[in-house]
């Protein structure tokens, strides 16, 4: 289960992590991480989910899960190859079930047991998308916490991938009480990497999900200036042109878009 460049992309986002230094060397995202890497699951809260999700799942979906834990739990414990396996498994398992935030629970641990930058990148997507799909508040507030930490953990690892920050930026956006805290991140992540299409590729596809084709074009063209060839600017740029009725244009990009 590897994170997709963008959490974005996963599902429409309707989606600011301040760029002030609270020291002369470290930025305010990095100092949080630094101060709590080692994210812990809340049991409390996985098993309260866990707890309601068996009183809907069948008899055989439950059977399956049980099966995993067991061999997740023998004693002496599985070497790490297979408990991360078996992590991967349980969280599949979850997540065809439809349980994102169960899922996201099995993603954060193998996360803990690597701490690898991706690891928690999937974990933050992961969770991100529970955020999405969760129809209690309590779940989509514990969520919404795990994925905004997880970023963060994956930030302190590697503070120079781009794409770890662009995709806490999407998540803050998920954020009801400050909605716009995501897209003014996501215009400091532009200026300050004026030389790398994603922040505007992420700015063009939110534009274009609120119907605002015009920003989106604009968006979309200055990351095509940047790189021409990258897909995702290519066929949102297509999309962007259906939509506007250029229809010679659109037909253009989408057979670039396909062919790549």
């Amino acid at each position: 289960m590897r994170a997709p460049q963008y959490a974005a992309a996963l599902v429409a986002i309707a989606l600011l992590l301040f760029m002030y230094f609270g020291c002369p060397t470290q930025a305010p995202e990095m100092a949080q991480a630094e101060a709590s890497r080692n994210l812990q699951i809340s049991a409390t809260s996985i098993e309260s989910m866990i707890r309601s999700a068996q009183q809907e799942l069948k008899a055989g979906e439950i059977a399956t899960i049980i099966e995993i834990e067991e061999r997740l739990e023998t004693e002496p414990p599985p070497v790490d190859s297979l408990k991360r396996q078996l992590l991967e498994e349980l969280a599949g398992q979850w997540y065809r079930l439809g349980y994102p935030g169960i899922s996201a629970g099995y993603a954060q641990q193998i996360a803990e047991q690597t701490n690898d930058e991706q690891d928690w990148s999937v974990a933050g997507t992961s969770y991100t998308i529970c955020v999405q799909r969760a129809e209690e508040e309590k779940v989509r507030s514990f969520c919404y916490q795990q994925a905004e930490q997880a970023y963060l953990n994956a930030i302190s690892l590697n503070p120079e991938e781009l794409d770890h920050k662009i995709n806490l930026a999407l998540t803050h956006m998920l954020d009801p009480q400050q909605p716009m805290r995501g897209i003014m991140r996501l215009r400091e992540l532009q200026e300050s990497h004026p030389e790398d299409p994603r922040p505007l590729i992420s700015l063009g596809r939110l534009a274009l999900q609120t119907n605002q084709l015009e920003r989106a074009a604009e968006r979309l063209d200055a990351a095509l200036e940047l790189d021409p060839t990258n897909q995702a600017a290519i066929c949102l740029r297509a999309e962007t042109y259906q939509r506007a009725g250029q229809l010679v244009d659109a037909a253009r990009l989408s057979e670039l878009c396909l062919a790549n």
